[in-house]
């Protein structure tokens, strides 16, 4: 099994990049970490796939609020729009006709918030329009290294 995560990058970041664990450039969750039985090649071929004709989803950065189990976390928070949940959610439905294992499945579905968590001195500002045009895919043990991530592929909307 493979541990990924779907995200959409604030900060241009080419496919290849590799970081750490403690080093994300900006990013909005859209399905928080799973393990699943599909290779790098396998998963980025069904999300393109499953992503053609995805229009891209407005949303809005609102209030900054402390997230995490001991709530040390801060964040802004973003307004969940439909479109931005019924993206969340069918990207949940197509992994799990993969048998995805959701590593927090409570949040996702109902338990989605979607976020961007402040990375040092780089955050999104309240008030700030986004617009989720891309997917892209972390590989989150990237050489086997749990502290270790690598941009698998961007998938335009």
């Amino acid at each position: 099994m493979w541990k990924y995560n779907l995200v959409k990058f604030l900060e241009n970041v080419e496919v290849g990049y590799e970081f750490s664990a403690t080093s994300w450039p900006l990013h909005v969750t859209l399905v928080d970490d799973f393990f699943i039985g599909l290779s790098e090649m396998e998963i980025i071929q069904v999300l393109i796939k499953f992503l053609a004709g995805q229009q891209p989803v407005k949303t809005v950065a609102l209030k900054d609020e402390l997230l995490g189990p001991e709530s040390n976390i801060p964040v802004t928070l973003l307004e969940v729009t439909p479109e931005l949940l019924s993206l969340h959610n069918k990207l949940v439905e197509m992994l799990k006709a993969s048998e995805v294992v959701l590593v927090s499945p409570e949040f996702s579905g109902s338990g989605y918030k979607p976020h961007v968590t402040v990375q040092g001195s780089s955050r999104i500002q309240q008030g700030k329009n986004l617009v989720i045009e891309s997917v892209s895919i972390i590989d989150m043990q990237h050489k086997n290294d749990e502290s270790q991530r690598k941009l698998l592929a961007t998938i335009k909307l």
